[in-house]
């Protein structure tokens, strides 16, 4: 299936883990889009905030020592030496769900008929985070 925020999301989430990776404040990158999914309440994220959200997420699992096999070595290491990263597990899982629940992501998904596996890989996300 690919990487969970794929489907015309994948180069917004790579963006994001290389905007956090060269930022000053990495963890203020991540934080903020990990926010931007969680805080949404009933609202449809669209593509390039659940894709963003997603690898944000992908970051906060590294951090907590299980990463996707997907993630670059660049951004794994990154997140492994972050001070602060891991404890944003919390709100990683928060936004997994919001972007499960209603995104254009989803609908995405939905649409090319593979909604089911994507949606196993964001639960396994969650999982990582937990």
């Amino acid at each position: 299936m690919g990487y969970p925020g794929s489907l015309d999301g994948r180069n917004h989430a790579f963006e994001l883990i290389a905007e956090a990776i060269q930022a000053e404040d990495g963890l203020d990158v991540v934080a903020d889009s990990l926010a931007a999914a969680s805080d949404v309440h009933g609202d449809w994220l669209e593509i390039p905030d659940a894709a963003a959200a997603l690898a944000a997420a992908e970051l906060v699992a590294a951090a907590r020592g299980a990463p996707s096999p997907l993630l670059p070595a660049e951004a794994i290491a990154w997140a492994s030496r972050t001070p602060g990263l891991a404890a944003l597990a919390s709100r990683a899982r928060t936004a997994c769900e919001a972007v499960r629940r209603d995104s254009e992501l989803r609908d995405r998904w939905a649409e090319s008929g593979a909604v089911a596996a994507w949606d196993a890989a964001v639960v396994a996300l969650a999982r990582r985070l937990a």
